[in-house]
């Protein structure tokens, strides 16, 4: 029968359809039990936790084979996919570097693409990773980035704020409270984006730091 399931740190609804046996996030995030949660959180990555979500029973599906045999089924996980725009700490663009992906036990190598751009498709499960990238084309360095999956609260909370802030290069920390560091990377963000220099998180800055963030 269907239950309420109470978000954690570092779920989200690719995580959770892949522990409850869906082929994708969709069947939940679109189930008529969870259009509450569809108005609180239009982008369907992105959830804060402690939010209840419906997880609807499973359809039974049907499948032919041959009678008086014994048949072994195995459920795949679809993978997500990972999207990265990379930035130097001086906001120059990663762009044509090598790099190497690290998710638990697997690798995934490439090059980032004219934009500074990288995808790849990853466990619906994962929770963390080490991407490393050359900070030249000639790759004499290497920058180290570790990466925290499905742990982006939405930019509603001071962690969503926080959080957006760091990974732009405005560090702050992400504790969650308010502070005077979070005050200073939110009047640099304001001050590069044209915004009025308030230290504060007004409705026209989160609005900006979303857009900024969550569109690469």
């Amino acid at each position: 029968m269907p239950v309420i399931h109470s978000v954690r740190a570092g779920e989200c609804l690719a995580s959770l359809a892949a522990e409850h046996g869906f082929p994708d996030w969709q069947a939940i995030y679109f189930h008529p039990g969870n259009a509450d949660l569809r108005r609180r959180r239009p982008n369907p990555h992105i959830l804060n936790p402690g939010d209840e979500i419906l997880i609807p029973d499973r359809e039974a599906g049907e499948t032919s084979c041959a009678s008086e045999r014994r048949h072994q089924f195995v459920l795949r996980e679809p993978p997500v996919e990972l999207r990265l725009r990379l930035e130097d700490f001086e906001g120059r663009t990663l762009a044509r570097r090598e790099y190497e992906l690290e998710i638990g036990h697997r690798r995934y190598r490439g090059v980032t693409d004219s934009n500074g751009q990288l995808e790849e498709q990853i466990p619906a499960r994962a929770t963390g990773g080490l991407l490393k990238v050359h900070a030249s084309r000639d790759g004499e360095a290497l920058l180290f980035f570790p990466l925290a999956l499905g742990h982006l609260d939405p930019e509603t909370e001071m962690a969503g704020v926080q959080a957006r802030l760091q990974n732009l290069g405005f560090p702050c920390g992400v504790s969650g409270s308010w502070d005077e560091a979070t005050r200073k990377a939110l009047r640099l963000f304001q001050r590069k984006h044209g915004l009025p220099e308030t230290g504060e998180a007004d409705e026209a800055t989160r609005q900006r730091l979303a857009g900024v963030h969550d569109r690469r």
